[in-house]
């Protein structure tokens, strides 16, 4: 029988390795941070729904407040908006914003192994070790294949921004949030983030009416309940049950699914970035076959 977690995980590649081509045909007509406070509003509408539905209890305490706040600021506010701006200005120099957007969560693992070290006091087992180090350097090989294509080196270190982010977010809840209802929590920190950039989206948000602008609201219609709402949910579900390293290998896979996408949609994508991402779905094959030592609790329902 195949296994819920593997489901789950799956299920989470499909629909966030979308997300970066539905972005850059949303830049069409949005400007980045319009983009970033659609997906945060939209997201946290659609888990309000889901949480009435399911009647679930909608009460975080008091002391949640601040930690809630920071994962609202730095696992959704800042890279939900410096993913577009960089997808946006990829496609400018290279023509392949949304498969470099992809590309750019191979980082996550490493610095979630990193992160996972002071936070949680746990170390990974010899096998996901290796795999997620030698991921890494197939990674490594895209992003020297986007320097010769003219990528600027300053989007690179700027690409470091949102793994950083999600490395940091991911290991936060598994800490501090890892008896909390994963739905209610994401509604909650897709609010508050929703808080923060509405305000600045509606003083700097440029939107193009134009013929790409009803494709625009489409794509925001699904990056927002789907990608952001659903795909959030379940996310938090993987954290919570398996930990941050085995929910951060979804960081390998999505680059996969967002350079084939990407070229399907015509993107320029060269054989020598395919040959890495066929590397890197090979070391995600090893380390998901170890069993992992950050698994301490089981899934919150």
């Amino acid at each position: 029988m195949f296994p819920m977690s593997h489901l789950l995980f799956s299920l989470i590649c499909c629909i966030w390795g979308t997300s970066f081509l539905l972005t850059k045909w949303a830049l069409r007509s949005v400007d980045f941070v319009g983009i970033g406070a659609a997906r945060v509003v939209l997201g946290a509408i659609a888990l309000w729904f889901v949480v009435i539905w399911r009647r679930r209890p909608m009460r975080l305490a008091l002391k949640d407040a601040f930690p809630l706040a920071m994962l609202a600021v730095i696992g959704y506010a800042v890279p939900f908006c410096v993913m577009p701006y960089l997808i946006g200005k990829v496609e400018a120099h290279a023509g392949h914003g949304s498969a470099f957007g992809g590309m750019t969560l191979c980082f996550v693992p490493i610095l979630t192994i990193i992160v996972s070290v002071p936070l949680l006091k746990t170390l990974p087992t010899t096998r996901q070790f290796v795999g997620v180090v030698g991921g890494l350097g197939c990674m490594w090989l895209l992003f020297a294949d986007e320097l010769k294509q003219g990528v600027p080196i300053s989007l690179v270190l700027l690409a470091l921004v949102t793994p950083s982010c999600y490395a940091f977010s991911n290991t936060f809840i598994k800490r501090r949030f890892h008896d909390a209802p994963p739905l209610v929590l994401s509604m909650y920190a897709l609010a508050a983030a929703s808080l923060l950039l509405v305000p600045i989206s509606v003083r700097t948000t440029t939107v193009h009416v134009s013929d790409a602008f009803w494709p625009a609201v489409a794509c925001l219609l699904v990056l927002g309940p789907i990608a952001t709402g659903l795909g959030t949910f379940l996310f938090y579900r993987l954290i919570q049950g398996h930990g941050p390293l085995y929910a951060g290998m979804v960081s390998y896979v999505i680059p996969c699914v967002a350079t084939l996408l990407g070229l399907l949609s015509g993107e320029t994508i060269t054989l020598g970035q395919l040959v890495a991402v066929a590397g890197a779905l090979g070391m995600v094959a090893l380390t998901q076959l170890s069993p992992s030592r950050l698994v301490p609790t089981d899934p919150v329902t």
